[in-house]
């Protein structure tokens, strides 16, 4: 789909988290499975919750990429003379360019609304989380955090230069396929 294509390289690095140390191991363990992996907490009890892991499913169990794919499919034909440019110097930037990108961002940002309610979840959790996710953040050094792939995802709704990326890579798909001078399927 348009926004959960990108290949899912799925490690099980959970981030580390543990109850303050004046309530043992056992109440640790019992909350968080059994981990024998500990980050110290400073502060008092961290109250984590994997807000990104349900968002994947929520994501995945919705008609959202059919409705992203839908609107790249209706859409791509806007970026052929983009497409067909050579270098980042001959594309124009058409305000067309920028007017589907924020109607792009207006489905997607419904449905994470959506998601964000019913999770009662903030939006500045979810983002932090992103964020950790984005910058890899609780894995090891040179690994991917297991939801980065997710979010560099999600940055097509929310970054012009993603989004912009992304239909020019479907015009290109499509020309190759018969849209642009191919004699093919031509405009939807």
């Amino acid at each position: 789909g348009a926004l959960l294509s990108v290949p899912q390289a799925r490690l099980r690095l959970e981030p580390l988290r543990t109850m303050p140390r004046a309530e043992g191991k056992e109440a640790d363990e019992a909350e968080h499975g059994g981990s024998d992996e500990e980050e110290e907490v400073v502060g008092g009890e961290v109250d984590w919750k994997d807000r990104i892991e349900p968002a994947i499913k929520f994501f995945d169990g919705k008609d959202l990429n059919g409705m992203l794919d839908d609107f790249v499919q209706e859409h791509k034909h806007e970026f052929e003379e983009a497409a067909e440019a050579k270098t980042d110097e001959e594309v124009e930037h058409k305000l067309v360019y920028t007017d589907l990108h924020a109607r792009y961002l207006r489905i997607f940002e419904t449905e994470l609304n959506q998601f964000l309610e019913g999770e009662g979840c903030s939006s500045a959790e979810f983002y932090a989380q992103c964020k950790d996710a984005i910058e890899d953040n609780y894995t090891a050094l040179f690994e991917e955090h297991q939801h980065h792939w997710f979010v560099d995802a999600l940055l097509a709704s929310m970054s012009y230069e993603h989004f912009f990326e992304m239909m020019t890579k479907a015009a290109r798909e499509w020309e190759g396929g018969g849209g642009i001078g191919g004699g093919g399927a031509g405009h939807k």
